[in-house]
């Protein structure tokens, strides 16, 4: 074999093993909605696209067959075309017979090692991930169709995977998952306000919610201090407290504070809104009438709060830090940290 064949035949090894290291990398970071966006624009190719990320356990095992073949044949073939080439010029110095070999051999493997690594690996794959959508239409097409080809192999193969992985009580995905995280979701926020799909307020309110994830309670919670309550007195609060608290805030949920200082729940105005019609100012609200007040961890954050209170149904809360009361928080202010400012019924204008 002549040195311009052994070096064709590594470029092309070395290309081969390239395509399918991209096209892997490319499938695994494609996105989903920048797929089916893509789709929408009438990209051609991106149908393809979607359809290999749809049996993405498949593609990935023609891809792993593929880049297994070709450093097999690169490590077959060429490793030893180029000792033998390598070790003309030794042998011309007059290197020691026995040594001749082994140490054409360590080069050439150095060599050809380097190369894959580079140019098989590395290039490939740093391309794939700074556009993989757009590759992808590019390199599905050629991949799709050697699946097709090597389908019987691949299908044993990708076959055997699944059972070994089953036995380790993995499951193996057919579809690339298009679930995003935090960061993802504010690339795409960026890129949808950039491209003017969302205007100024929607975009704040997105980037708003995503910093809210990670907030504490005590950024947002009602102090003591600043809490507007009922007494609960001797057997309750007055019908006329409620609708003096009502007019003075524009709220609708009270506090109630029993003897000893401590909540004893909260008054939503909607479930005593019909004894304002039928009893005196001076009626007391009944204790089944007040709804208890649950307690949330003061160093938990606000998603943590939501759920806790979404769970139990509740309007209120007061937050605790070790037992130690710091304040109350409302549903309505951990929904305002994630969708932005609302009123509820009650509310004033202004207020």
């Amino acid at each position: 074999m002549s040195i311009f064949t052994t070096i064709a035949m590594i470029a092309g090894l070395l290309l081969a093993n390239a395509f399918f290291v991209a096209s892997e990398f490319a499938l695994i970071s494609s996105r989903k909605d920048r797929i089916e966006n893509l789709i929408a624009q009438g990209r051609r190719g991106a149908t393809r696209v979607l359809y290999a990320t749809e049996h993405l356990s498949i593609l990935l095992a023609t891809c792993q067959l593929g880049i297994t073949i070709c450093s097999l044949i690169l490590g077959k073939v060429a490793e030893p075309a180029i000792a033998h080439f390598i070790s003309e010029p030794f042998d011309a110095l007059g290197l020691p017979e026995h040594l001749l070999h082994p140490v054409s051999f360590v080069i050439a493997l150095a060599l050809i090692t380097f190369l894959h690594i580079l140019f098989g690996e590395m290039v490939p794959k740093n391309i794939a991930l700074t556009g993989p959508e757009t590759l992808a239409i590019w390199l599905s097409p050629v991949l799709i169709a050697l699946m097709r080809i090597s389908r019987p192999i691949v299908v044993m193969l990708n076959g055997i995977a699944r059972i070994t992985l089953k036995a380790f009580g993995i499951e193996q995905k057919d579809e690339l998952d298009s679930t995003v995280d935090q960061s993802q979701l504010a690339s795409m926020i960026s890129e949808s306000s950039s491209e003017g799909l969302l205007d100024a307020e929607e975009t704040a309110r997105l980037r708003k919610a995503l910093r809210s994830e990670s907030r504490s309670l005590t950024e947002v919670l009602i102090p003591t201090d600043k809490v507007r309550t009922l007494d609960f007195g001797q057997r309750g609060p007055k019908l006329s407290e409620v609708e003096a608290a009502v007019a003075e805030t524009g709220f609708s949920r009270f506090p109630v504070i029993g003897k000893d200082g401590s909540y004893v729940g909260y008054i939503h105005v909607k479930d005593v809104l019909d004894r304002f019609e039928t009893d005196a100012p001076d009626q007391l609200i009944h204790r089944s009438e007040i709804r208890p007040l649950s307690i949330v961890d003061a160093s938990g954050t606000l998603e943590e709060a939501l759920h806790a209170m979404h769970r139990k149904s509740a309007h209120m809360a007061q937050v605790r830090d070790r037992g130690e009361l710091l304040g109350v928080i409302t549903l309505e202010d951990l929904i305002e940290e994630y969708v932005g400012t609302f009123s509820d019924w009650t509310h004033e204008a202004g207020k």
